[in-house]
């Protein structure tokens, strides 16, 4: 919340540089390089493994990509710019135009989670989300 926008995208530089020293030659990005990222590695103004990105993660409406929090506050994991569209798609008529409008630049795949996936419901001591051994 507090870092600015463009700062992600030097830390991008970053992590690429060092994905590359590891030596792995090719990723997969679920969700947040647009396609700047994906042309400066390929034109060689940054060095990093080849990447294969989806721009956005499509999500249903209180699925995964939805920020919105039963608070009423909405939290923007991936921000909408020029470049990186809004992910949240709302039945089958919407999802092919939202991949319509994902493949135009040039992304090399989609992400969605299963529909089943969504977030799971808030917990309290009452209701712990991990088992615990004796």
């Amino acid at each position: 919340m507090q870092t600015p926008f463009s700062y992600r995208f030097y830390e991008t530089v970053q992590n690429l540089r060092a994905t590359l020293a590891a030596g792995i030659t090719m990723v997969r990005d679920a969700a947040g390089a647009d396609v700047g990222i994906k042309k400066a590695v390929a034109d060689g103004l940054i060095p990093g493994p080849r990447p294969q990105i989806s721009l956005t993660l499509l999500s249903q409406t209180g699925g995964h990509g939805d920020g919105w929090f039963p608070s009423g506050q909405t939290v923007e994991f991936w921000p909408v710019y020029p470049g990186m569209p809004d992910g949240l798609v709302d039945g089958p008529e919407a999802m092919r135009r939202k991949v319509r409008e994902l493949v135009r630049p040039g992304p090399t795949s989609s992400r969605s989670p299963p529909a089943a996936a969504s977030s799971p419901p808030p917990t309290t001591p009452a209701t712990p989300t991990s088992a615990t051994t004796s």
